[in-house]
């Protein structure tokens, strides 16, 4: 799975994880918004990856609608995108401040410029020179 992907189901079902306090449910949130927000602003509210967002938002468990999500991340090559790694990795260390791991890790090759991430065992980096 993509790590866009994962960030945005993570974060959308973090919100019904019993025993966050009031302020982690709102710090997520407002990572998590900080996230789609980006994704917006490059991508348009009609584009085919927000469409797949919303549709995760109404119904996170949906094997169907995560796969999608996956594939319209994939086409979009929203992986290799700096801007939105970093997004990740902010989200990531908000909720893992509160005890809800994301497994996504982001990566940097020193001295190449390439920068990635990595999730659930899968790889991406892009090489810029």
């Amino acid at each position: 799975m993509e790590p866009v992907t994962t960030a945005v189901i993570a974060a959308v079902t973090a919100g019904a994880t019993n025993g966050l306090t009031e302020i982690a449910k709102v710090a997520i949130s407002d990572g998590y918004t900080g996230l789609k927000s980006l994704l917006i602003r490059k991508f348009g509210i009609e584009s085919p990856v927000i469409k797949a967002i919303q549709d995760i938002e109404e119904k996170p468990s949906s094997p169907g609608r995560r796969q999608t999500l996956d594939e319209e991340i994939k086409e979009a090559n929203i992986g290799n995108d700096q801007e939105i790694l970093h997004a990740i990795k902010t989200l990531k260390k908000v909720m893992e401040r509160n005890d809800i791991p994301l497994n996504v890790n982001i990566i940097q090759v020193n001295g190449t410029g390439a920068i990635g991430a990595v999730s659930g065992g899968t790889v991406t980096i892009n090489n810029k020179k």
